[in-house]
């Protein structure tokens, strides 16, 4: 997931805007199984959307016996992704082998 914002927290930005009816809305808490495969790219270090919810989402994908990978990036605040061209262009290479492994797509050149 390119847009981790999705991944409510009751510690998150967005979640204080909803007020309490946010597990509505947070995937965590509507996961199922049979849901499709995911990846999630997301910083720790992210205040605006908590860690904690991406984990959370991972944890009850999982547990629903989904394909989920979490792939953290240490210390990556709100919008990591888009500040650094070549931690872009290596999320879109894991994003290629990721859905290469699910029989999606063809190899491309990773720009």
């Amino acid at each position: 997931m390119y847009r981790a914002d999705v991944f409510l927290h009751r510690e998150g930005t967005m979640t204080r805007k909803i007020g309490e009816r946010w597990q509505e809305l947070s995937p965590a808490h509507r996961v199922r199984p049979g849901a499709p495969p995911t990846i999630v790219f997301h910083g720790t270090g992210d205040t605006v959307t908590p860690f904690a919810g991406a984990e959370a989402f991972h944890g009850a994908m999982l547990k629903a016996g989904n394909r989920c990978e979490l792939v953290a990036h240490e210390g990556g605040r709100h919008g990591y992704l888009m500040f650094d061209r070549e931690l872009y262009l290596e999320t879109l290479r894991k994003t290629e082998a990721f859905l290469m492994s699910l029989g999606i797509g063809t190899q491309g050149d990773g720009r």
